[in-house]
């Protein structure tokens, strides 16, 4: 798929769901920062509020609306841009022709996609749209259609997206889907309702018994396959080391592997009362070990700010384990769960390194997870 973008503002953007055009005529703007396009969003600067409201706490909100003043002295004018006849078309599939659209713009990579907020005039959510113009996103956002669909029919449906369209058009996949409702999620600790989540989650696919021969077991050796000549040498060393830590310790674990969500954290959720919703089911998968969610909710929110210490990463492990009691079937999920968290770093270094093509620079999770698998030893001990 090519990305039908002709100007500057699409390329950075890399969506064909608005053109440039003069601020007489805009109905949106692009906001960026000092590298690239961030949002766009409506002219009318309430409206634009509201949006981004959905997308961004009030710290990170007024941090990007001074960015903005910060960026316009040092800048061109703002970038006018309007819907094109995709996006309208968008508004008629979801069921409001006056919908206010207002879009998050991915980081550039193969995997990038822009993400699409419908809303009333009053700022009520009413669907989301995932574009993608890669083969790379088109598969993801073609994994995340399926799971929606499948989630459907379980308990869980009324606490994930609806799939209402998957359509490709101009060159570019779409994912149309229902919003749901409640405040950005903000816990620093599982709580029970996320780990009734989980235990639905885990329950909507039949268990495969044992890490040998798991889909997490294949893509772990497929990726690092798939990568071994483009990684240093460094990171070629430590995926091997990691590879057979997690080979010994879990290849002949009696360990029920489940479908997993992959990237169970706090800004894809939204909470009300004791209800939660999640979004962004790109990246799920069945056959991963079941306490991968748990190890990502605790350590990615530290890990995108600042390194893990030894002390964060053992304690990681334990309330995992505590936390797995709340699942059916908890103690046997949490058998070898030090050895659980190494494949799970692992499986998000790869993942990463792959969307990079190799390339590890710049990448701070990357580095900071490689950390962590280098000191295994010392946080696996939990004495």
């Amino acid at each position: 798929m090519a990305v039908l973008a002709q100007t500057w503002t699409e390329q950075a953007a890399g969506s064909p769901l608005w053109s440039s055009t003069t601020r007489e005529t805009a109905t949106h703007r692009a906001i960026s920062d000092l590298r690239r396009t961030r949002f766009i969003v409506p002219v009318q600067r309430k409206l634009a509020s509201l949006g981004l409201a959905t997308f961004l706490p009030a710290g990170k909100r007024l941090a990007m609306q001074a960015m903005e003043s910060l960026t316009m002295r040092y800048s061109p004018a703002p970038a006018w841009l309007r819907e094109t006849e995709l996006l309208r078309e968008l508004k008629e599939v979801a069921g409001n022709p006056q919908a206010v659209s207002i879009a998050r713009i991915g980081t550039p990579g193969p995997y990038t996609k822009n993400t699409v907020f419908f809303m009333g005039e009053e700022g009520e959510p009413l669907a989301i749209a995932k574009v993608g113009t890669s083969d790379a996103a088109a598969a993801l956002l073609c994994n995340e259609a399926r799971w929606l669909a499948r989630l459907a029919g379980t308990p869980l449906a009324v606490q994930v997206p609806r799939l209402i369209d998957f359509f490709e058009r101009a060159s570019a996949c779409v994912l149309l889907e229902g919003a749901g409702a409640g405040e950005p999620g903000s816990s620093r600790r599982p709580q029970l309702h996320h780990l009734q989540f989980l235990a639905h989650l885990q329950q909507a696919t039949a268990p495969h018994a044992g890490f040998c021969g798991s889909r997490m077991q294949a893509a772990l050796h497929e990726t690092f396959g798939a990568l071994h000549g483009k990684l240093t040498d460094e990171w070629r060393r430590r995926a091997e080391n990691a590879l057979a830590l997690v080979g010994q310790e879990l290849d002949a674990a009696p360990l029920p592997m489940v479908a997993a969500h992959r990237d169970f954290a706090g800004w894809n959720m939204l909470e009300s009362a004791d209800r939660l919703f999640v979004f962004d089911w790109e990246f799920a998968r069945e056959g991963y070990t079941p306490l991968y969610d748990l190890f990502h909710y605790h350590l990615m929110p530290v890990a995108v700010r600042k390194d893990v210490s030894v002390g964060q990463a053992r304690s990681a492990v334990r309330s995992a384990v505590s936390e797995a009691g709340g699942l059916p079937e908890g103690a046997s999920k949490c058998v070898a769960a030090p050895a659980q968290m190494l494949a799970y770093l692992l499986d998000v270094c790869l993942f990463y390194l792959e969307s990079n093509n190799g390339d590890d620079r710049g990448d701070m999770v990357v580095l900071r997870y490689g950390k962590l698998i280098d000191r295994f030893a010392e946080w696996s001990s939990l004495s």
